[in-house]
């Protein structure tokens, strides 16, 4: 077990992770067929329909053994979505704006939103 913060849905998760990246959250389900035929031309795609029970069904973690024996510290959710922001849009500036010169696909935070 690992410490984790309280349990929400994937809707709330969206929201509160659309927020800081400055976007409007769009969330638009993808049926299980249009899926498969994606996943004949894109296998990481056609991967995503072994695990949908896991966005179908309640999925929750308890980490109550975890806090009972070291204590609750787990990193508030909105705090963990800050720096995973902060860190994706300082690894995707534009090349100017960084020491290494990888091409940079992502520009700003608010475009990290729309890869998923």
């Amino acid at each position: 077990m690992c410490p984790n913060a309280p349990t929400i849905t994937t809707r709330a998760f969206a929201e509160q992770a659309a927020e800081p990246a400055g976007t409007r959250l769009r969330l638009q389900p993808t049926p299980r067929w249009q899926l498969r035929v994606l996943g004949r031309f894109v296998p990481a795609v056609g991967e995503i329909v072994e695990v949908l029970y896991e966005f179908v069904e309640d999925f929750v973690v308890d980490h109550t053994p975890y806090a009972t024996l070291l204590g609750d510290h787990a990193t508030p959710l909105d705090e963990a979505l800050a720096a995973t922001l902060k860190s994706v849009a300082a690894r995707t500036a534009p090349s100017s704006d960084r020491a290494d010169s990888k091409s940079a696909i992502v520009r700003s935070p608010s475009q990290l939103i729309g890869l998923f």
